[in-house]
Formats: structure tokens, C-alpha cells, sequence
């Protein structure tokens, strides 16, 4: 039960000066940068080779976007989708599988 005003509202973590995103504090400013952010914009310039790994279970990010960028590095990059790996690789077997194929990467590219 909500005993009082503060708990009831989910703008008084704003007033407080932050949100609580899943335990982490996100200031209202990052909050308005990230959604001006213009992440396909921003890496229009890179040339080199890249390696998209993305879980199929990431509930804030589709993997629709991670598909797009493939298009838009127009055949310099690579998609590894991950079943069952959400957005925080929340399991071991998801975390190592991410880490052996950035390292994969890193050993061929570099």
C-alpha cells in the first residue's frame, strides 16, 4: 500500500533532481540528451569494420535497430544476434558469449 504522495508519484524522483531507471539514478538532463541523440548520425563517418552483437531479448533496444546499422555501414559490418541475451547480458553463458566475440573481433580486425 502507498502511504504517502512522494512514493505515489512517479515525478517526485524528477524533483528530486533524478529518475530511478531499475535502481540507477538518470538525471532529467541525460534523460533529454539521450533522446536527442541521433545515434546513426553520429557514426556516419566511420569506415571501419564492425561488429554489432545484440541479444534478442533486449527489451530496450529491438534488435531492428541493431539490423539497421548494418544498412547504414553499408557491408563493413556484422551482426551476431544472441538468443535469450537481454539488454544488461544478464547471465554468464550471455556475458562470455559476448566477450568471446568481441575478442574474436578484436584478434581479426586488429
Amino acid at each position: 500500500m502507498v502511504t504517502s504522495r512522494a512514493a505515489a508519484s512517479p515525478w517526485s524522483s524528477r524533483r528530486r533532481g533524478y529518475f530511478d531507471t531499475g535502481g540507477t539514478r538518470m538525471s532529467p538532463a541525460l534523460a533529454e540528451d539521450i533522446a536527442r541523440l541521433d545515434v546513426y548520425g553520429r557514426s556516419a563517418g566511420y569506415g571501419g569494420p564492425v561488429r554489432i552483437i545484440h541479444g534478442d531479448k533486449d527489451d530496450i533496444a529491438p534488435v531492428e535497430y541493431a539490423r539497421r546499422y548494418l544498412e547504414h555501414y553499408a557491408g563493413n559490418a556484422e551482426l551476431e544476434v544472441v538468443a535469450g541475451a537481454d539488454h544488461a547480458w544478464a547471465t554468464v553463458p550471455h556475458r562470455t558469449r559476448l566477450h568471446q566475440s568481441t575478442l574474436e573481433f578484436f584478434q581479426r580486425e586488429l
